[in-house]
């Protein structure tokens, strides 16, 4: 009898093993507890599947991204807006949260905070209203990533692909359209959306680089050090830059110059690989 229970034991055990990591494989690395890797890992994409960490009236709108409830300070997360449209944001913030009845949500129970030690959170409103979609929505603010409340990201950029479609609020200026990897020569110091095909790939060190064009040191690239690369793969594979040539992507972040403008990845989800390619 104990033999038949040890043999049942392993047999289940090694169908176990097999089936963690087509498991891993299907819904993404966040299966062993890594970052995020896809959209089909966050549902509900809504601040109410995270943690609800305050509620109350907000009594001042202090920036177009920072309210006062309960007298304390919350910062909106995920969310930036062009410094010459701001007032915009600002009021639009202040007509949707001043005196309104809203519940604050963050990715964890600890109140993840910025450097000057104010939470970052997802604001909703007592009706359902999401103050961060809301602003994307109209063309107030982008979407941007940072290290905490993450899972939003990914609802957020639908949401700002739309307004940038629709032509809403600042999608309809140049100065904030969507670049090429060929028109970023005034665009240096500022954040942009950039979209383009790989045409060049390379490895040095702990960093890989994706170039546009042949001439590297004045194209625009994509900087990815190693820690950010391995969140491509799912675990026990190797990521080969080569299979990314002549994808398009669309990379989101700062622009600064490098050999040419160069946007540095901090976070996976700020590359996305268009309908057209693949990972």
């Amino acid at each position: 009898m104990k033999f038949i229970q040890h043999f049942c034991f392993l047999v289940l055990f090694a169908l176990l093993t097999m089936a963690v990591p087509a498991m891993a494989q299907k819904w993404g690395k966040n299966y062993y507890g890594d970052d995020i890797t896809s959209e089909t890992d966050v549902s509900p994409l809504r601040p109410e599947s995270m943690v609800l960490i305050d509620s109350g009236t907000v009594t001042k709108v202090l920036k177009s991204n920072l309210i006062l409830l309960n007298k304390k300070r919350y910062k909106l997360d995920n969310i930036s807006t062009p410094a010459y449209e701001d007032q915009l944001a600002f009021n639009e913030v202040t007509n949707i949260l001043l005196n309104k009845q809203v519940n604050i949500y963050s990715r964890t129970a600890d109140e993840t905070i910025d450097r000057y030690r104010i939470p970052l959170s997802h604001v909703v409103r007592d009706d359902g209203v999401w103050v961060q979609e809301k602003l994307i929505s109209k063309g107030l603010a982008w979407a941007t990533i940072t290290g905490t409340n993450r899972p939003m990201i990914y609802a957020l950029i639908k949401t700002e692909k739309k307004a940038s479609d629709e032509r809403k609020g600042f999608w309809s200026y140049p100065l904030y359209s969507i670049k090429t990897p060929y028109n970023l020569k005034n665009s240096i110091n500022s954040y942009q959306i950039v979209e383009g095909k790989i045409l060049y790939v390379s490895r040095k060190s702990s960093t890989a680089f994706l170039n546009f064009s042949k001439d590297w040191k004045t194209d625009f690239t994509i900087e990815i050090p190693n820690r950010i690369l391995s969140k491509f793969t799912t675990p026990g594979e190797s990521l080969k830059l080569k299979k990314w040539l002549n994808h398009t992507v669309r990379i989101r972040g700062w622009v600064q110059e490098k050999n040419g403008p160069m946007i540095k990845v901090k976070y996976q989800e700020q590359i996305e690989f268009l309908p057209n390619s693949s990972k």
